[in-house]
């Protein structure tokens, strides 16, 4: 089980609902979901994005993008002025993605379960 992913779809949306969350996702015409991102809040000033996920099938066509950029609009709009989001090493697409909307590698701002784990952040403008 990837960091209890089970337990938190089943209290959905959880942590990522109003007014401090979001959830966002990417559906076809027979809303049949392909695509998914959350926010949740750290602090006051500080949002966590979690969950960008898109299907095999889906990427490489500028979802992953439409979701992250949905969520850090989110993420303004409810007052947050940093989002930090962790990651694996091996998720070397998700990594480009984070740098190209301008996230640094920062330090671990929380403990992560996995072994090598990187943490960025994105200050919003």
């Amino acid at each position: 089980k990837f960091q209890k992913f089970d337990e938190e779809v089943k209290k959905l949306p959880g942590e990522y609902g109003p007014p401090t969350g979001s959830l966002f996702l990417a559906v076809d015409d027979k809303e049949v979901a392909y695509g998914c991102v959350c926010l949740r809040k750290v602090d006051d000033k500080t949002g966590e994005m979690k969950r960008l996920f898109v299907r095999p099938e889906a990427r490489k066509q500028g979802v992953g993008r439409q979701l992250a950029q949905a969520i850090l609009e989110s993420a303004r709009g409810r007052g947050y002025q940093r989002v930090v989001l962790d990651t694996t090493p091996h998720m070397k697409e998700a990594i480009d993605l984070y740098e190209s909307l301008g996230f640094q590698k920062i330090a671990a701002y929380r403990k992560n379960p996995i072994k090598g784990a990187l943490f960025f952040e994105l200050w919003l403008k």
